[in-house]
């Protein structure tokens, strides 16, 4: 990509081993034309897709590779960002079976009647597709109170989304006498090794300011069923711990996360 590089860009390669790269064209994410390339192996532009102006905020834009054998793009839309206190986010997405020609950007329906759904992260297996996102519940004016961040996820097969799923249920609470409900959570990231799958994210412990990461085995449904599988990787309320990311190597699959003062990463098996 040349002459004015994007401050929003993500990357995919499909089971066919087609590369896309999304981008946002703007000199700020505000009012953002969302483009699409393929490109060869070298980096050679082979075609470029522009996606109708939404006139809206665009805050994160994210391309993953789906079980299809295409791909699928996730697009935050945010309002009220000039005060963070009003500030709302929505997602869309739509799908490429060639990374060349796209659908029109549609509302991701497990998303519906959550409040600010964020940070999509999608991985395959078992021929689906599951993806987590941060959101908040939607309350009532009677219900209003504790509403801290959670994780929710939904699987799709056979083209169609299933029903959402709380990911950060009781199961993934280890600490004795906490309920979930007082956890704050953020950024999900998803792995599958193909033969199990995993989930990890940022998680604030009650009376801490600081988040830790944890990693749990997620079952077929998208959601943490093995509490024995959860595992607070840095155990450690003194430093700020964010944006974590698995991946394999040697056969082994690795964590790999920010903190306060340095970059970690830990083998998970």
């Amino acid at each position: 990509y040349r002459k004015d590089v994007p401050t929003i860009y993500s990357a995919a390669v499909s089971n066919s081993g087609t590369i896309a790269v999304s981008v946002v064209k703007s000199t700020s994410a505000s009012n953002g034309i969302l483009q699409v390339y393929t490109v060869s192996e070298d980096g050679e532009i082979l075609n470029q897709f522009d996606f109708t102006d939404e006139d809206k905020l665009v805050t994160s834009s994210m391309l993953y590779a789906s079980s299809s054998g295409g791909f699928t793009m996730f697009v935050s839309f945010g309002s009220g960002i000039s005060d963070a206190r009003l500030s709302t986010f929505s997602i869309f997405y739509t799908d490429s079976a060639n990374g060349k020609d796209w659908g029109k950007l549609r509302g991701f329906a497990p998303s519906a009647g959550k409040k600010n759904p964020y940070t999509p992260f999608l991985a395959q297996y078992g021929g689906t597709d599951i993806v987590a996102f941060e959101a908040q519940e939607e309350q009532t004016e009677e219900q209003k109170g504790l509403n801290y961040p959670q994780i929710f996820s939904s699987v799709r097969s056979g083209g169609e989304w299933g029903d959402v799923k709380l990911l950060t249920n009781a199961n993934t609470v280890i600490e004795k006498g906490s309920d979930y409900k007082f956890y704050k959570n953020y950024r999900p990231s998803i792995f599958s090794d193909g033969t199990s799958i995993k989930v990890a994210w940022e998680r604030i412990v009650p009376d801490s300011a600081k988040a830790n990461i944890f990693v749990a085995d997620l079952a077929r449904d998208g959601t943490v069923q093995d509490k024995e599988s959860v595992v607070n990787l840095n155990d450690n309320t003194a430093v700020d711990a964010r944006r974590p990311l698995m991946f394999s190597y040697n056969g082994k699959v690795h964590c790999l996360w920010f903190d306060d003062s340095d970059r970690k990463s830990t083998r998970l098996n």
